[in-house]
């Protein structure tokens, strides 16, 4: 009988030392759980890929472009319509060696996402330095549209609307020449310092703050005695074929005239500021000069309109 109740007395207590183990793991107070992380809107994607990708264009990364643009991906901006991956990053690589330095400064970007499209807008700036040391900077705009793929959001398209910021200074004592604004046909070259004409053929388009230059290969000649809308578009295509173009700013200082490229057949000159001297304009003809390896050269230009 003793052995029973002390049976039944040492059941009793594991349970109540059971019991009290339990009540007191009901009562530790239990880990946190881990708070899982809102999943990023479809607009936070977009601008997200967006960062990327001027991070990649300012820093000329090959392999960052890559990343977030679509295969097929088009940029427009400075007179060009590069289309592929392939195409947008040569014109990249080219740039950096252009302008070993550029900032790229992107206003605020509101995306609308349209199912698996989405589209961007916004304010920027752009800054380019060239080895030489010349600054060029321009402002406005720039449009993007993405795509949602597999992988993500990409970049399908990025099309740069920007206008150089000219310098602004007061001189009201300024002597006031006359406009060189209008289309130009390119009418001789000659050397001074030999005597002999060089045969060129090219034309010039003056804004008032921009200008063209587009020069034929050698020996081709502009139609004559035939009006252009009635050639073929093969002969036209025939006509223009070789050609090499320059587009920049300018600025005129009494007889001197300052060009600086910002794109140029020959990439040696965009960024370097070229000086032409005497420069004269008379009715419907200018003419200036500038010194060359060769000799001094003089330049008559006839005004088309």
């Amino acid at each position: 009988m003793r052995i029973v109740c002390g049976i039944v007395i040492l059941l009793g207590l594991v349970g109540t030392a059971a019991a009290a183990e339990a009540f007191g793991q009901r009562q530790r107070p239990r880990p946190p759980r881990p708070v899982q992380p809102a999943p990023e809107s479809p607009v936070e994607a977009v601008k997200k890929v967006i960062e990327q990708f001027r991070r990649a264009w300012e820093a000329g990364d090959s392999a960052g472009l890559r990343q977030v643009c679509a295969a097929d991906v088009v940029v427009i901006g400075s007179g060009r319509r590069d289309q592929g991956i392939d195409a947008v990053i040569e014109s990249v690589t080219v740039n950096a060696k252009n302008f070993p330095r550029m900032e790229w400064q992107l206003g605020d970007i509101s995306p609308r996402v349209i199912g698996q499209v989405a589209l961007a807008h916004g304010e920027t700036r752009l800054l380019q330095m060239t080895a030489h040391g010349t600054r060029l900077e321009y402002v406005g705009f720039v449009s993007f549209a993405l795509e949602r793929q597999r992988t993500g959001w990409k970049v399908a398209l990025a099309d740069f609307n920007l206008r150089p910021i000219q310098a602004t200074t007061s001189e009201p004592n300024r002597p006031r020449t006359s406009s060189l604004e209008g289309a130009w046909l390119l009418e001789s070259v000659r050397n001074l310092t030999t005597g002999h004409t060089l045969s060129r053929v090219a034309m010039m388009l003056f804004t008032p703050s921009r200008f063209s230059l587009v020069v034929f290969a050698p020996g081709r000649r502009l139609p004559r005695g035939k009006p252009l809308a009635d050639y073929s578009k093969k002969e036209l295509l025939e006509l223009v074929r070789g050609l090499e173009a320059t587009t920049g700013s300018y600025q005129r200082e009494g007889n001197t005239l300052h060009i600086l490229p910002t794109f140029a057949f020959l990439p040696e000159a965009i960024g370097v500021t070229l000086t032409f001297e005497n420069v004269k304009l008379v009715a419907d003809r200018l003419s200036y000069e500038v010194t060359t390896p060769d000799g001094r050269l003089e330049y008559v230009w006839r005004r088309l309109e």
